[in-house]
């Protein structure tokens, strides 16, 4: 069970990884439009 509790964190970690990067992209974005 515990093997199968870190690939799910660690699964976790990646997709949040990535919505972070996503949504600071769609931030950088969003300023340069505003210049």
């Amino acid at each position: 069970m515990g093997k199968i509790s870190d690939k799910s964190s660690y699964k976790n970690k990646k997709n949040a990884a990535k919505s972070t990067r996503f949504f600071q992209t769609r931030q950088a974005l969003k300023k340069l439009k505003q210049k």
